[in-house]
């Protein structure tokens, strides 16, 4: 049985979906970042946070109720954040999320020649443009889980790839049923990492180098309900250069920044108080309104200070004898 017809045993993951892998060394298994985790911190989530609020908005255009829900929570953090998560349901978000999940696994099926009579009519014209570009392509493996143990990070490449016109060295290929126009940077750091990691075997631990290019990886684009598919490539070469970044910013994010002591002279107010005082008078007043913040230090300037104005009286009587 070839290595694309033997199913693959679930990866063991933590509860936070991290996959558990047994250390280069061996020993007890640890937790991995995931590929997709890992890059993500360089990706521009601008575009991504606009579409999430026209998406609320459109939820509560097709659930009016949420905004009578919202004035009744207007300071409940907690609740609005559930009334917003409820919104981006009735625009039917995690619905799409779905159908493409579902779409995703249904590809693997097309692959296999598997049998496609349950799918519902609406969704065969999507698994049909996938077949119609993929005709021609080796597929050499599928959902291979791979790590890079040098950031400790662990993933699954959907295909490798052989193209006859490309020679017989495969590329790494990736299924992709949403929008992937605002994010082929990130899709491109996450196939160079695929493409530099190694083959796992979750029951030895064991790591196995796997043949690809390194310098391009090729994305299946199947737009969920769109009836149409299309190969997009991608520069992993590029991609992989600003992996080491990845890390760099994944650190700087985990360090506990707090503020540190003003590298500015802290002023004593007490003893400048002291020194601006005229007479003896003066250090009166002060003590009577600052008692508390005097320290030892501060009534011994006060001291000198008083003596200083004795000094100078005698000194004024001594002249007008």
């Amino acid at each position: 049985m070839s290595d694309f017809e033997t199913p693959k045993a679930p990866i063991s993951r933590d509860r936070w979906g991290r996959p558990m892998v047994i250390p280069p060394g061996g020993g007890k298994p640890v937790p991995y970042t995931r590929a997709t985790t890992f890059v993500d911190c360089l990706d521009d989530k601008s575009n991504l946070s606009k579409w999430m609020q026209r998406q609320v908005l459109r939820g509560v255009a097709a659930a009016p109720q949420l905004m009578l829900r919202v004035s009744a929570s207007l300071d409940d953090d907690k609740a609005l954040q559930k009334i917003a998560d409820d919104a981006l349901d009735a625009a039917q978000s995690n619905a799409k999320a779905d159908i493409g999940t579902a779409l995703h696994a249904l590809t693997e099926t097309v692959d296999r020649g598997g049998d496609l009579s349950a799918v519902p009519a609406d969704y065969r014209a999507d698994l049909e443009a996938y077949a119609a570009v993929m005709r021609g392509i080796d597929i050499v493996s599928t959902e291979t889980f791979t790590v890079l143990d040098r950031y400790q990070v662990g993933g699954t490449h959907d295909r490798r790839l052989r193209f006859p016109s490309l020679g017989d060295t495969p590329v790494i290929g990736d299924v992709k049923t949403g929008r992937i126009d605002y994010g082929l940077g990130k899709i491109g750091m996450q196939l160079a990492v695929y493409a530099h990691s190694l083959t796992y075997n979750q029951s030895t631990g064991e790591r196995s180098e796997f043949d690809c290019r390194k310098d391009i990886a090729v994305i299946i684009h199947l737009p969920a309900g769109e009836g149409r598919a299309e190969l997009v490539w991608v520069d992993i070469a590029q991609a992989w250069e600003n992996i080491e970044l990845c890390r760099q910013v994944r650190d700087w994010r985990k360090l506990k920044h707090a503020p540190i002591p003003s590298p500015l002279a802290q002023v004593d107010i007490v003893a400048a108080l002291i020194d601006q005082a005229a007479c003896e008078a003066d250090l009166i007043n002060l003590w009577s309104t600052h008692w508390q913040q005097f320290t030892p230090e501060h009534i011994a300037q006060a001291s000198v200070k008083k003596a200083a104005f004795y000094t100078t009286a005698k000194e004024k009587e001594s002249a007008t004898a």
